[in-house]
């Protein structure tokens, strides 16, 4: 996904719907890193498309039972599809991890 193409984009998750964080967990003699996430409160757990801004991802909307999921009936996003630039990590991909 590219910023300049939709400007109504979520700005908390960047396009995302979730905010996703690694939690350490004790795992044998150490820890491991347990992937964890959330809807974002500023589109997906409200209903709204993280790149279009539209309504529709609610579950009465859908049909359905998932909330905040994809696909957007106005621009197909649809989960865990947002703006990629600007997200290092360890392997150079992206995503939504802080």
């Amino acid at each position: 996904m590219n910023a300049t193409e939709w400007p109504n984009h979520c700005a908390a998750c960047r396009g995302w719907g979730v905010h996703s964080w690694n939690e350490f967990v004790p795992y044998g003699m150490g820890s491991a890193a347990m992937p964890m996430s959330e809807p974002c409160e500023g589109c997906a757990a409200a209903g709204n498309c993280a790149r279009c801004g539209q309504p529709g991802l609610t579950s009465e909307d859908r049909g359905d039972e998932t909330t905040g999921d994809g696909p957007c009936g106005f621009c197909g996003w649809n989960y865990d599809d947002g703006i990629e630039e600007d997200w290092p990590d360890d392997d150079g991909g992206g995503g939504p991890w802080e």
